[in-house]
């Protein structure tokens, strides 16, 4: 998978807290890290209904969204706990 090829150098984040938002019909994963407030991505690119992979090399191309981005560690849509960019 791409996000975890190009995130194996990176630690993943155990979040305090995970919470899900819901915004306009949608929801959003929202993860609190070390006092910091982290938003799951994948959710809401799938929710424009656009393509991850290039949306995910904008983020790395962006010199402060991509110092920022973490792996985090939350519950997918299926339930099951994933490791999502936020």
């Amino acid at each position: 998978m791409l996000e975890e090829q190009a995130e194996s150098h990176q630690l993943i984040a155990a979040p305090q807290e995970t919470h899900e938002f819901h915004f306009y019909g949608d929801t959003l994963l929202v993860a609190l890290v070390e006092g910091v407030i982290y938003v799951a991505l994948r959710p809401i690119v799938d929710s424009l209904n656009i393509d991850w992979a290039p949306q995910y090399q904008r983020l790395q191309r962006d010199d402060v969204l991509n110092e920022e981005k973490r792996l985090v560690v939350m519950p997918g849509a299926d339930g099951k706990r994933r490791e999502m960019v936020a």
